[in-house]
């Protein structure tokens, strides 16, 4: 539980709850449930061109399932989750200008993998799979993609860390269905 103040907006308690068990030694299964509170920057308020001092702060509600299997080299996780937000702070085309969206959803599944591929070479992999809409005009939220695939390696030279993503998204739009 925690309570942050915020000298605009007042207070605001949030809290999350979690629990995890293994099923087996390999096996792990997690829930929890959290709330969340965010305020606009101060970009976002004052920015000159691009604010809007009238911004009201996000507050959102989570869910959370995940199930992941471990073994010796590697691992594979699937996370469901559930995010209802309101007032989420959006920018879109053509003014960028900041502005709350009543109720959103983000709603989706993460698919991961990692693998040591040898002594000090391990490589991951993720998958995203998202719904992402504005619940007041059925919309899909700006500049988030639906699908997101992630790659990636690490490879250990001493104290030097050599990493490599690669990611690959859908299509996004700007806020004008573009």
């Amino acid at each position: 539980v925690r309570n942050d103040h915020n000298s605009q907006y007042g207070n605001f308690t949030t809290g999350s709850l979690g629990y995890a068990m293994d099923i087996t030694d390999q096996w792990r299964a997690n829930l929890s449930a959290n709330t969340a509170f965010r305020a606009p920057t101060f970009t976002e308020l004052y920015y000159p061109g691009f604010a809007n001092p009238n911004l009201a702060p996000e507050h959102a509600r989570n869910l959370e399932f995940g199930l992941s299997y471990r073994h010796d080299a590697g691992s594979l996780g699937l996370t469901a989750y559930y995010n209802h937000i309101k007032d989420l702070i959006v920018s879109q085309a053509p003014t960028y200008i900041p502005q709350n969206v009543d109720t959103a959803v983000i709603k989706g599944i993460t698919l991961t993998a990692s693998q040591q591929l040898a002594r000090h070479t391990v490589v991951t992999a993720s998958l995203d799979l998202l719904s992402p809409y504005n619940t007041t005009d059925d919309e899909r939220l700006p500049f988030t993609a639906q699908r997101v695939l992630r790659l990636g390696g690490t490879h250990q030279m001493g104290e030097l860390a050599v990493t490599a993503d690669w990611y690959l998204t859908s299509n996004r739009q700007d806020g004008a269905n573009t």
